[in-house]
């Protein structure tokens, strides 16, 4: 009976919790990976599962990367299909998947524990763990969630199998098991979790495990084999960081994580690394002592629910904790998502344990006290997300010492038409790291913006002297010298672009305005067929090889590509001038 009102209730509360954040915008990689991302427009989905996620690099290039997430981009196909570009749809669509993995929490604990109550709380805590902000406030989050949500499936049916149930549940596991691959790689130590619990229950014979396994072997496989296709093998590596900084910073990684996991009221959207961080000090002893206990509840407590959740949280910690380059931020909350479900079943088969009914009670209402502290981080966490600005800001403040933080916030300053506030916040960004070639590029765009061309163009040119194989750099470098009339050199960091990255359209279409400058026509006709090519929504493109047309006397062809820049961009002032002089040419 209890059960029935399990579901109205951990549904509600979920929705409710974060449905504040049905009022948010899009934010930080949201802009990439939905407004800009043109997966989302195909016609078929399925070709989405022949691809990898795709990036809109600031320089307006489609780059492809290292991951292979197809589910998610179709999620996020679906919730475009439906709601456009409206922020709201894919925020509610968290909030429901945010719901639905916590009744899954529920069932699955209701299922592993002999009471009801622990069962109850431990979803709550689930719920309103603080780290979880991350994952659903912020759309992009939603690989996090998504994932857990085939995971805890696959879970729940591993617990009916071990207990005797119908095959059926191994063909749950299996589906859930490759569906939470297609969401995220941190899945694949799944089989590693089923053959541990389940070779530690007595009631599972052989042949239901190695059945099962093989089963999840084969899926891991195929997994792999398609990721390996898709991503044309790419093999992420380091650049700068030995064997020891690396085992220190897994180890760093696991401490500061385990930390949050129990203490999850000190929050940082960036943390900067991985060199700060790659040093010995509490994390490692933290770390180290976090897998320690982990691993030997797992072993000792194998079959017992503590056991399981020790194997759940090593399993699903392990591969988010930097064995490869993390990218330009250490730690990441979002990452803690389904692992806190390991923490709580560990504290949850302790509590139960307590001898005394006194020890149970102060447990208890302990465990209330923190739910309700929990709550209040998680209402006062979410709103940093509402916007781009709060968030950049919120960065800056936890992280003073962060380059791309305060990189981040000047591009928001420099698109707000803020370009004094720009340039301070990209200065700081160099001062705290020299050697950092983009902050001196979007230093120099910002500089550029204000009209000071010279110191521009020494910005630009250091982003290229730090980072000679930066295509973007060269382009910017193009720009400036040609506002300098120097437009030799300009050709040629147009052209050097152009031979670092072929699919550069702002340095196609660059190096296609000098040739229709000099009336070389047939080049700039190319230059700016090869950047629609790489880019098709770039207007410009449309725009100039319309200019290059109507010079040639081909009014229809010139016509179609001014249109054509007005689709992309209807306040183009230029596209409508040339339809006006087409116009007049025909009377």
């Amino acid at each position: 009976m209890r059960l029935l009102w399990l579901v109205p209730a951990i549904v509600g509360l979920g929705s409710l919790l974060y449905l504040p954040t049905v009022r948010y915008g899009f934010v930080w990689d949201d802009t990439t990976l939905i407004l800009q991302n043109r997966d989302l427009d195909v016609a078929n989905p399925l070709v989405l599962f022949g691809r990898s996620f795709a990036v809109l690099q600031p320089s307006g290039d489609w780059q492809r990367n290292q991951y292979y997430r197809p589910l998610v981009t179709l999620s996020l196909w679906a919730d475009k299909q439906v709601w456009g570009t409206s922020p709201a749809g894919f925020h509610l669509t968290n909030v429901l998947l945010n719901a639905a993995v916590t009744l899954l929490v529920g069932l699955l604990l209701v299922r592993m524990l002999p009471s009801f109550w622990p069962a109850f709380l431990g979803s709550l805590a689930f719920l309103l763990h603080p780290a979880h902000v991350e994952a659903v406030a912020f759309v992009s989050g939603r690989t996090d969630v998504l994932m857990a949500f085939f995971v805890v499936s696959a879970l729940l049916g591993l617990v009916r199998y071990r207990s005797g149930a119908s095959a059926w549940w191994s063909a749950l596991v299996v589906a859930a098991y490759a569906a939470a691959l297609l969401c995220k790689e941190t899945a694949l130590l799944l089989p590693l979790v089923a053959w541990l619990y389940l070779a530690a229950s007595p009631r599972c014979s052989r042949s239901r495990i190695l059945s099962l396994l093989l089963a999840l072997a084969g899926v891991a496989l195929l997994y792999l084999a398609a990721r390996l296709v898709v991503l044309a093998g790419y093999v992420p590596h380091w650049a700068g960081v030995d064997l020891g900084q690396r085992v220190l910073l897994v180890v760093n990684s696991i401490g500061r994580y385990a930390f949050l996991s129990v203490v999850p009221f000190f929050h940082r959207l960036v943390y900067t690394g991985p060199e700060q961080f790659a040093r010995p000090g509490w994390p490692t002893l933290v770390g180290l002592g976090a897998s320690a206990g982990m691993a030997v509840l797992a072993i000792r407590q194998r079959r017992a629910v503590a056991g399981f959740g020790a194997l759940c949280f090593l399993a699903f910690i392990l591969p988010v904790c930097d064995w490869f380059p993390p990218g330009v931020s250490y730690l990441a909350e979002r990452l803690l998502y389904l692992p806190v479900l390991g923490v709580v079943l560990v504290v949850l088969d302790g509590s139960r344990r307590l001898r005394t009914k006194g020890l149970r009670r102060t447990a208890v209402v302990l465990a209330g006290l923190y739910c309700i502290a929990m709550g209040w981080d998680t209402l006062r966490r979410m709103p940093v997300w509402q916007s781009q600005r709060k968030l950049f800001e919120t960065m800056v403040a936890e992280a003073p010492d962060s380059p791309s933080a305060h990189d981040n916030l000047g591009a928001l300053r420099r698109d707000s038409g803020d370009i004094e506030g720009a340039i301070r916040e990209h200065r700081r960004a160099v001062e705290l790291d020299p050697s950092h070639a983009t902050a001196h590029s979007n230093l120099g765009n910002a500089l550029l913006e204000a009209g000071r061309l010279d110191e521009a163009r020494a910005e630009y040119e250091r982003s290229v002297e730090l980072a000679p194989d930066f295509a973007l750099g060269h382009n910017n470098l193009g720009v400036v010298l040609q506002l300098l009339r120097d437009s030799a050199k300009a050709e040629s960091e147009f052209h050097r672009a152009k031979e670092l990255q072929r699919s550069l359209a702002l340095a196609r279409n660059n190096l296609g305005e000098i040739y229709l400058s000099r009336g070389q026509l047939d080049s700039a006709a190319a230059e700016f067929r090869a950047a629609q090519a790489s880019q098709p929504d770039y207007a410009l493109a449309y725009l100039n090889l319309g200019f290059v047309m109507e010079r040639r006397d081909m009014v229809d062809s010139a016509a179609a590509e001014y249109e054509a820049a007005l689709r992309l961009q209807p306040g183009l002032t230029p596209a409508r001038e040339g339809l006006v002089r087409l116009g007049r040419r025909q009377r």
